[in-house]
């Protein structure tokens, strides 16, 4: 280990006062470093708890982390001799109101701001210009500290559903209300962030995360395109739609789900724009004789 990473890593644990054994409100700094001379590296995550042992302690659950993977869980699960240590960065009265909890999350903001635990974009967005901010990115704060919700469950479910593209979030994100709108796009973007983070651990977590959404949607839109399948194969109503061709004269069309079938003019069926007709699918084990896609393949799907 370098001395001058082994004396920055020094300086932080001898901040002192476990917070584990502490029973008043604060704000504490986690230190996670690996013991590996050739990495060189330590991640700071700052933290407030109405009670400081109590949230010490469930930081130290492995089920509570694997249940509730972050940033921050991500990085401290991601090697077997991962070190951890918390310090008491500051003591205060425990909120008794809105205007108190509010202190809390300032306390806990500034201390973002002094150890640079931020994402890029909010350290760009807080801290004063010039700033030296050679931490950039490389820490483990995701959710900006003056938004939080003033209960656990109500902010960690809001980071759930940013992360998760939820409907929930969507609708945070047209909110009326402009302070919701504001924290939502931050919190949208301060997550996206850190997809450029310096650090690779934090990159991989954000891909992995990225991975398993597409994964949902791609499952998501398969379910929906069998049942619409479905519901064509029973019969659907769809409507007619006319066009002007190349030469003066018109194209008739249906459309139902991501399909469109222009009707030719040999049927006689008179159609005009805006009729309402009655489209069913018919799908065969073999190749159809009259397949709409007349220059289909008999291995193509279209074929039956």
């Amino acid at each position: 280990m370098s001395e001058r990473y082994s004396s920055v890593l020094k300086d932080f644990l001898e901040i002192g006062q476990d917070p584990e054994t502490k029973k008043e409100a604060g704000v504490y700094l986690h230190i996670l470093w690996k013991e590996d001379e050739a990495t060189e590296r330590f991640w700071l995550y700052v933290g407030q708890a109405c009670v400081l042992c109590l949230r010490i302690q469930k930081h130290k659950d492995p089920k509570r982390r694997w249940k509730n993977m972050g940033s921050h869980y991500a990085v401290w699960g991601s090697a077997v001799d991962m070190n951890s240590a918390f310090v008491t960065l500051a003591i205060l009265h425990a909120p008794s109101s809105t205007q108190t909890q509010l202190i809390l999350n300032l306390a806990e903001m500034w201390m973002c701001l002094v150890f640079q635990t931020l994402t890029s974009i909010h350290l760009d967005a807080w801290l004063p210009k010039n700033t030296n901010a050679i931490w950039s990115g490389n820490h483990l704060n995701v959710a900006l500290p003056l938004w939080q919700g003033f209960t656990d469950t109500q902010e960690n479910k809001a980071i759930a559903d940013a992360i998760g593209g939820r409907s929930t979030f969507q609708r945070y994100l047209a909110s009326e209300d402009l302070d919701i709108r504001a924290w939502a796009k931050q919190t949208r973007d301060a997550f996206n962030d850190i997809r450029n983070s310096p650090d690779p651990g934090i990159r991989d977590y954000w891909w992995d995360l990225h991975k398993e959404r597409m994964i949902k949607a791609q499952e998501t839109w398969g379910k929906k395109k069998a049942s619409m399948a479905k519901q064509h194969l029973e019969g659907t109503k769809a409507l007619v739609n006319l066009y002007s061709g190349n030469h003066g004269d018109h194209q008739t069309e249906v459309r139902t789900g991501s399909f469109s079938f222009t009707v030719s003019k040999i049927f006689g069926l008179d159609l005009h724009h805006g009729d309402e007709v009655f489209l069913q699918y018919h799908l065969t084990s073999t190749p159809h004789p009259h397949a709409y896609a007349v220059s289909a393949l008999k291995t193509d799907p279209a074929g039956r």
